[in-house]
């Protein structure tokens, strides 16, 4: 889940004291960094530390950027902070100093000097770990079976209709639709957790879907409404279709 709060307007919250940021898996390469950056310091930890900082991903490897810096690492045309961007190894940890040294050139790590500060981007790193439940340490096979046990993909639950209207008031949940009284509201729901709506009220094999995000106000006559449900790595539910008929 993301941890994001409000920067901006009445409800924007108190400025965070560190942001933190993670790396995993880029297409067919698996990595693990997290980091962790405060005003002045970005703690870096590579859990892959003999893996390259350009892990190898074909897709970014095509890019004109990417072929023309591979050219010059083959022709031994970089500089050495160049050379260390393509290199095959990785410190562990890394630690900078972001004001005085904004393109993170300098590791600090093994400087005594900021010995301190390590131990506190370190703290922080392993608080946040344990607060969120970071699973970047359980191997896939296992998240996989977490996601699709006994490797059945599981199906998303049909999503059903909630109404407020003066005939109902949400204490039911309709697959069909019916007739009720202008006004009226028709909400979506999914029993299945993480799950995302689509509806619409196009007719045919291909409707216009929409990504629901409220209830809808209905207004007279009669609305046959489509919907349906899909969470990440589940398939998509069954479609249901609903007739409203508002007097």
């Amino acid at each position: 889940h993301m941890q994001g709060q409000p920067f901006l307007g009445s409800q924007a919250s108190t400025p965070r004291q560190y942001v933190f940021a993670a790396r995993d898996r880029v297409d067919e390469s698996y990595d693990m960094v997290r980091s962790v950056r405060n005003k002045d310091f970005l703690y870096i930890r590579n859990f892959y530390p003999n893996e390259p900082y350009t892990i190898w991903v074909p897709y970014a490897n095509r890019m004109p950027i990417m072929q023309e810096v591979m050219r010059l690492d083959a022709e031994n045309r970089l500089n050495a902070h160049q050379k260390k961007w393509m290199s095959y190894q990785r410190p562990p940890e890394e630690l900078y100093d972001v004001k005085a040294d904004p393109f993170q050139l300098n590791n600090l790590t093994e400087n005594p000097e900021y010995a301190e500060i390590l131990e506190e981007m370190r703290a922080q790193h392993e608080k946040w770990t344990i607060e969120t439940g970071d699973l970047g340490h359980m191997n896939e096979s296992e998240l996989i079976e977490r996601m699709w046990p006994g490797g059945i993909q599981p199906l998303t639950d049909k999503p059903y209709f909630i109404i407020n209207a003066e005939e109902e008031r949400g204490a039911k949940n309709y697959q069909e639709g019916g007739s009720f009284s202008f006004p009226m509201t028709v909400a979506f729901y999914c029993p299945t957790h993480g799950a995302s709506i689509v509806y619409s009220t196009d007719d045919g094999a291909n409707p216009q879907w929409k990504l629901y995000s409220g209830p809808l106000h209905l207004p007279k006559g009669t609305h046959t409404i489509r919907i349906k449900a899909v969470r990440y790595g589940y398939k998509g539910s069954d479609e249901v279709v609903g007739v409203f008929n508002i007097k």
